[in-house]
């Protein structure tokens, strides 16, 4: 199950799905431990992501939650809370 299928249907998604999900894409795209992974994390320092990386994950991002990341919103979120943010902001605009 993906998170559009766990999380449809509600009127608003729980930021804490949105987070556990966002880890679990940056765990697997970059082989770490989700459980080693935090939302003050930053991509580049705390992770070693790289452009290519970032563009990676976003692209699953944006197929896991069914959205679409503008490249000005990829280009400035820091840590994986910010991506978090970022969709869960995406997503209500989506159920508003």
């Amino acid at each position: 199950m993906n998170a559009r299928q766990s999380i449809s249907g509600q009127s608003s998604v729980e930021s804490g799905q949105v987070l556990a999900e966002i880890k679990r894409i940056v765990g697997e795209q970059m082989g770490r431990e989700v459980g080693s992974l935090s939302a003050g994390d930053s991509l580049a320092r705390d992770i070693n992501c790289d452009s290519l990386d970032i563009v990676e994950i976003v692209m699953l991002i944006e197929e896991e939650f069914d959205i679409s990341v503008s490249d000005e919103m990829a280009q400035q979120v820091d840590t994986i809370g910010d991506v978090a943010a970022g969709v869960s902001e995406l997503l209500a605009q989506r159920t508003d």
